[in-house]
């Protein structure tokens, strides 16, 4: 641990950090929610202890996480999704192929 207390903040984070199927569901609830497409969300991660009480005291265990969605932006910065302007791109194609095969549908 430095003095600055740097080693547990990283080592704190690191334990916190989402992977993408922990966050996939609560983008989808997001998405059917609110009926988005593109958007992006804020998310407070916090771990709730457990204890598992043995015959000598309780003792804690691996918590569990918690997100808590703190922020919805349908319209925020891209500036740290990889190849933006090709996502895009690409979905708005998608976009436009889907929407010209609705209008044959009809």
């Amino acid at each position: 641990l430095t003095e600055d207390g740097t080693e547990k903040v990283e080592k704190y984070q690191d334990k916190n950090k989402l992977t993408a199927a922990e966050i996939r569901p609560v983008a989808n609830a997001i998405r059917k929610a609110f009926g988005l497409k593109l958007f992006g969300f804020d998310i407070l991660v916090t771990e709730k202890e457990v204890f598992s009480v043995t015959e000598s005291s309780p003792k804690p265990e691996e918590g569990r996480k918690e997100m808590l969605v703190v922020d919805v932006n349908y319209f925020p910065s891209y500036k740290e999704v990889t190849n933006f302007s090709q996502l895009l791109a690409q979905y708005l194609a998608q976009c436009g192929i889907e929407g010209r095969l609705r209008s044959f549908e009809t």
